[in-house]
């Protein structure tokens, strides 16, 4: 890997931790963590076609089954998702929201889509473009001495 390759892997990240960062803020008003949203979240997108078993959402979380089953046991107590028997296989539970579940969900996607949509264009250019972050350097001898990079352009401009 050259010198743009790692900043244009630093940038892209950059910009998925700002990301992430608006949604842990505007998730906490709601009283509910990243985790939580995701799985509702997942949960949503899986229904109607299919219902989320622990382990599917374990996956779709990137996290162990248990933490998984503890982020659900929260969720069940805000009455936002419901836990049912899968009909093929007893021993199976699957993953359903509740009304007032899809309800916080379909109040909390579109903010987040919308700021995804705000910022996917330099998310898709950081990692489409390669060698594009350099487009601000004075000198191309020395991108490290010369380069200002995106998050240090954006702190100056705030």
């Amino acid at each position: 890997m050259n010198p743009v390759d790692f900043e244009t892997l630093a940038t892209f990240r950059y910009q998925i931790r700002k990301f992430l960062r608006f949604s842990k803020d505007f998730l906490c008003a709601e009283d509910l963590t990243p985790d939580q949203y995701q799985a509702l979240l997942a949960i949503r997108a899986a229904s109607p076609r299919c219902k989320l078993s622990i382990r599917d959402l374990a996956e779709q979380l990137q996290v162990r089954h248990h933490s998984t089953v503890g982020i659900v046991d929260q969720l069940v107590s805000r009455q936002v998702v419901v836990r049912e028997v899968a009909p093929k296989d007893r021993r199976k539970i699957l993953l359903a929201l509740t009304e007032k579940g899809e309800l916080l969900v379909q109040r909390l996607a579109p903010a987040h889509h919308e700021e995804l949509s705000r910022l996917s264009p330099e998310m898709i250019e950081t990692s489409s473009a390669r060698g594009t972050l350099t487009q601000n350097c004075s000198r191309p001898t020395s991108a490290a001495a010369y380069c200002e990079t995106p998050w240090q352009a954006e702190a100056r401009r705030r």
